[in-house]
């Protein structure tokens, strides 16, 4: 009997050691694949924030190009406008005046129209709708009557109540009374306000990612309005408040470069400062 467990008991600590050698093993391999997933999670998230500070750079250079596209297809309209304006006067000319003058105003009509054409094609290559001929006094004459039927008593009183409502903290209601002066009153003078003010009721709310959506919204759909400006600084925060830092540069940025001087440029140099 002692001789079998002198043979059997040396077997016994052996596969001891080597379980304890296998587990130390094993322990070092998991620790070296944690710290691999470490790392790999570590470039990940390094690449996801690139992207993303590329991707907003890159939105901010489309909203500039958007809106000197917008500005542009507005010259070329007004200049449509004018032109036919010109030539329709001349036509109407054409009667009161000698042969001499008949000749030169049916030259000047002949360059108007070569010019119309010109124009339609500058429309045609920035993909606008050229409008029917002889329609744009009528165009002109419906945009007049439109903005002065903005500006009447009704849209007063929608931005008042939702001003109020605003005021009171009652976001739900004001954002309401906003989108609805946008929806029925989409050229008023108060459409670029009301827009804002919808981002700045998400912004009380602390709701900043909503709120950056809707100060882009005034910056894209108003491009020439007032509150750009004020739209580009709060939605500089409202970035830095959820801890995009360099999306929050890039806006500040972009309003200290479009707005030199402002009040809003000077608060948005602070908060650069500050980031």
């Amino acid at each position: 009997m002692r001789i079998i467990l002198f043979f059997i008991l040396p077997v016994f600590v052996l596969g001891g050691c080597i379980a304890t050698q296998n587990s130390t093993l094993v322990d070092s391999r998991v620790y070296q694949l944690e710290q691999e997933q470490f790392v790999v999670k570590r470039d990940i998230d390094y690449l996801k924030n690139s992207v993303e500070s590329k991707e907003q750079a890159l939105r901010a250079d489309f909203a500039v190009l958007k809106a000197e596209l917008n500005a542009l297809r507005e010259e070329v309209q007004s200049l449509r406008g004018e032109l036919e304006a010109a030539v329709h006067l001349l036509e109407k000319q054409k009667d009161a005046a000698t042969d001499a003058e008949k000749e030169r105003q049916e030259q000047m009509t002949a360059l108007g129209r070569s010019l119309i054409e010109r124009v339609a094609a500058m429309e045609h290559y920035l993909g606008m709708e050229a409008p029917a001929p002889g329609a744009a006094a009528d165009e002109a004459a419906a945009d007049r009557a439109e903005s002065a039927a903005e500006g009447n008593l009704a849209v007063e009183r929608l931005y008042g109540m939702a001003r109020q409502h605003y005021e009171q903290g009652n976001y739900d209601a004001a954002r309401k009374g906003f989108e609805e002066l946008i929806a029925r009153f989409p050229k008023s003078d108060l459409a670029d306000n009301a827009r804002f003010w919808i981002g700045e009721s998400y912004f009380r709310e602390k709701w900043y990612e909503k709120a950056i959506l809707e100060y882009q919204k005034a910056i894209d759909d108003y491009p020439r309005g007032n509150k750009v400006p004020a739209a580009l600084l709060k939605q500089g925060i409202a970035f830095s408040y959820i801890g995009k830092t360099t999306e929050a540069r890039v806006v500040l940025n972009k309003l200290v470069k479009q707005f030199p001087g402002s009040s809003d440029a000077k608060i948005g140099e602070q908060k650069l400062a500050e980031l």
